[in-house]
């Protein structure tokens, strides 16, 4: 499922927009306007590392004071042209020479005047990562339709064309066409909802949980992921991330620092390639009596979640499923809700 669902709010003649609203909102679709989920998918702008600043800052002042020993100090504002002249954006000076003089690279004397310390240190710039950004998924409808009068309804639609798109890249998910026969007296609201329940089909989810016959009651897992990503980038550590903490009602969930010790200890005396027996062999010895593998893949821009729970003591499977458009969560959900039933 996409985290936002698109739709133009402009009004349209038959305010066909509400009840396209109203009916995605039942099919669990967060809908939200068109023009703020165009917003959600700008790369957010970096932030900047005031420390860099800082470092340029006293660069320009140790520079000028050498060629100039009056300059040595030096009011806060003529600091902050010097900075400017140097080329540091204007905005940003300030934060610098304060991260200065908060790691005592330049000192504070009376009267706003501003000096380099005694020891001349410059000031420490500590590698700097932004957070990494990951586009929210969003999906976006569009849609045309022609209207005719009814003796039924008032005014009800002739012909309706929509498509359900990938808003990051405008490819096309799933399209639906409706024509109503001239004899035909549908309302709008009756067509509108057989539209997005067919779009619904186009766009399906999928989830498939098979157990095995000899099944074992686990109760200490841990998970692990182990290969691929999602349709959104997202790598099959992240989402076995997510399944897990969707499932501490079920199990109990080792310690995966534990596990990453054995993990470590197994790896470093191997040679060759890292088996699946070898991960289940690791998750025995961190106290785990099974070890739940995630992996996924994208296959026409749609995600495939598998997910299957290993005996460490036997090897066997003990489930597996195989899920289609659904996320960790919602696997989870409905993997609980199948093992209730059994």
């Amino acid at each position: 499922m996409p985290e936002h669902l698109a739709i133009d709010q402009s009004s349209d003649y038959l305010n066909l927009t509400g009840i396209l609203n109203s009916s995605f909102n039942r099919e669990g679709f967060n809908v939200v306007n068109a023009n703020w989920a165009r917003n959600q998918l700008k790369r957010p702008k970096k932030k900047t590392n005031y420390q860099e600043i800082a470092l340029e800052v006293f660069h320009v002042l140790e520079r000028s004071s050498s060629v100039d020993p009056s300059l040595n100090t030096i009011k806060r504002y003529k600091l902050v042209k010097l900075a400017i002249n140097a080329g540091i954006p204007s905005l940003s000076i300030n934060k610098g020479i304060d991260e200065c003089v908060k790691q005592g690279a330049l000192v504070v004397l009376p009267k706003n005047m501003i000096a380099i310390s005694t020891s001349r240190n410059p000031p420490l710039v500590e590698a700097f990562e932004g957070e990494e950004w990951t586009p929210p998924i969003i999906y976006y409808f569009e849609f045309n339709y022609i209207y005719r009068d009814s003796f039924t309804c008032g005014r009800t639609i002739k012909e309706f064309y929509a498509s359900l798109n990938d808003m990051s890249d405008g490819s096309q998910l799933a399209s639906i066409k409706f024509e109503q026969p001239a004899l035909s007296s549908m309302c709008k609201q009756e067509i509108i909802n057989k539209c997005v329940s067919k779009l619904m089909d186009k766009n399906h989810h999928d989830f498939k949980f098979q157990k095995n016959k000899s099944y074992v009651d686990l109760t200490s897992i841990t998970v692990l992921g182990k290969s691929g990503k999602d349709c959104r980038g997202k790598g099959a550590a992240a989402l076995a991330n997510d399944f897990s903490n969707s499932i501490l009602k079920l199990y109990n969930v080792v310690d995966r620092d534990n596990l990453d010790i054995f993990l470590k200890e197994h790896k470093n005396s191997m040679t060759g390639l890292f088996e699946e027996s070898d991960y289940i062999e690791a998750g025995k010895l961190a106290g785990a009596e099974g070890v739940i593998f995630v992996s996924a893949t994208c296959v026409n821009k749609h995600t495939e979640i598998d997910v299957s729970l290993s005996d460490t003591k036997t090897g066997s499977i003990q489930w597996s499923i195989h899920s289609e458009n659904l996320d960790p969560h919602e696997i989870a959900d409905r993997f609980i809700e199948s093992v209730i039933e059994d």
